[in-house]
C-alpha cells in the first residue's frame, strides 16, 4: 500500500492505494490538457484513471480533495469500513474503459474511492480488489479501540 501523497493535481491528495502489479508509488495521476498560452485545464476522471492500468492489472484508491467543492455539506458517511459504498462484484463488468468512482464525505473531508480493473484481470485480482476493499477501515483517532 502506499499513501498519503500529493496528486500533482491542486487540492488532490492520495490517502491510501493499492496496485496489483506492486509498483511502488504508484498514483493514477490527472491528464493535463493546458494549451501553451495557459488555457484548458487538468483532468482527473475515471476516464484517465482506467487508462493508466495496464493490462491484467488493478488499481484501488482513496483520495481527498481539498479546497471549495460546493456551497452544500454533504451528508456524513457514517461507516467506519466502506461496505456502504460498492458491492463485492466481478469489477471486470464495469471496467470497458471507465473507473468506478463513488465521492462521500467523511470526518470532514470530500473522499473519492477509485477502482480500476484491466479486463483481462485474473479472477485472484478481482478477488484481491474484493478483499482490499473489505479490508481498508476508518481509524477514530479519538479512541484507541478501533
Amino acid at each position: 500500500m502506499d499513501g498519503p501523497e500529493i496528486i500533482d493535481m491542486p487540492g488532490l491528495v492520495g490517502l491510501v492505494a493499492f496496485n496489483s502489479w506492486g509498483q511502488k508509488d504508484f498514483w493514477a495521476r490527472e491528464k493535463d490538457e493546458r494549451n501553451p498560452d495557459g488555457s484548458g485545464s487538468l483532468i482527473y476522471n475515471k476516464d484517465i484513471i482506467a487508462s493508466q492500468i495496464p493490462a491484467g492489472g488493478a488499481y484501488v484508491a482513496l483520495v481527498a480533495t481539498y479546497g471549495p467543492i460546493s456551497n452544500q455539506h454533504p451528508d456524513e458517511y457514517s461507516l467506519n469500513d466502506l461496505s456502504g459504498l460498492y458491492q463485492s462484484h466481478d469489477w471486470l463488468l464495469n471496467s470497458a474503459a471507465s473507473a468506478y468512482f463513488k465521492d462521500f464525505y467523511k470526518s470532514g473531508e470530500y473522499l473519492t474511492l477509485v477502482v480500476a480493473c484491466s479486463q483481462n484481470a485474473s479472477d485472484e485480482t478481482v478477488n484481491q480488489i474484493n478483499e482490499i476493499l473489505k479490508s481498508w477501515k476508518f481509524v477514530n483517532s479519538s479512541t484507541e479501540d478501533n
